[in-house]
């Protein structure tokens, strides 16, 4: 009985640990950000609901919400950066105007809703959209071509951060063959400062886990604490 506690204690755990990881991600973007020291949390939380619309991993988590922060800190029309050439929240380049208006008119994605007037770099909805169907993209090319951790923590994170870096830069080519980019911790070529916030974050995040952690009870020590709550079994109290 004791082991069947136990298991259950540990499957029912599971998902409400990766639930909590991610309330507590979304608050490490919300409190984190020196650039904006009162954000909207509506607009933080709606980022990482736009991540759950194309189906983002876990291990990709917060990377648009981290964009957002690196090159906006949060604002949806921040101006324009790179001497006039950038604008809207994740300040994409003129080159991105078409990709964008795809998302814009394809209803699957933003349910048929009234396109914005102006240039399409402002909706910060269909921005963020269109960036993360390019860093999904280049997911794709980069798990077959970059090998090893290069110094992350996980295989999984490495591969999204290459995954990041080959849809921002430009592209990289190698005997005349175009080649996905493969990120590499704390590297100022190859790693965008992107991942870096989002490092932190998590950071952050296992700080509060590991907080959180040594003052709770394990599932082992929850089952035990259940048995001696319940007494001994019948068996147990006849052989006694």
């Amino acid at each position: 009985m004791r082991l069947i506690t136990f298991m259950f204690a540990l499957l029912t755990a599971a998902p409400a640990a990766a639930s909590s990881d991610l309330a507590l991600l979304i608050e490490a973007a919300k409190t984190q950000c020196p650039l904006n020291h009162s954000p909207d949390g509506e607009l933080v939380e709606a980022l990482f609901s736009l991540e759950d619309r194309v189906g983002l991993a876990s291990a990709a988590r917060g990377r648009l919400a981290a964009a957002a922060w690196q090159e906006a800190a949060y604002s949806p029309d921040p101006g324009a950066g790179d001497g006039g050439a950038s604008i809207g929240i994740v300040q994409f380049q003129g080159w991105a105007r078409s990709g964008i208006r795809a998302i814009q008119n394809a209803a699957h994605w933003l349910g048929g809703r009234p396109v914005p007037p102006g240039d399409p770099r402002l909706d910060w909805e269909a921005a963020g959209l269109y960036w993360l169907t390019r860093v999904q993209r280049s997911y794709d090319e980069v798990r077959t071509y970059c090998r090893g951790r290069r110094g992350y923590r996980t295989r999984a994170f490495q591969l999204w951060a290459s995954a990041n870096l080959t849809a921002v830069r430009s592209p990289k080519y190698v005997d005349g063959r175009r080649v996905p980019r493969c990120a590499r911790r704390g590297s100022r070529v190859s790693e965008t400062k992107h991942i870096r916030r989002l490092r932190s974050w998590r950071s952050y995040v296992r700080n509060l886990e590991d907080n959180r952690d040594s003052t709770k009870a394990t599932p082992m020590q929850m089952a035990s604490q259940e048995s001696s709550e319940r007494g001994p079994s019948p068996e147990m109290a006849r052989g006694r």
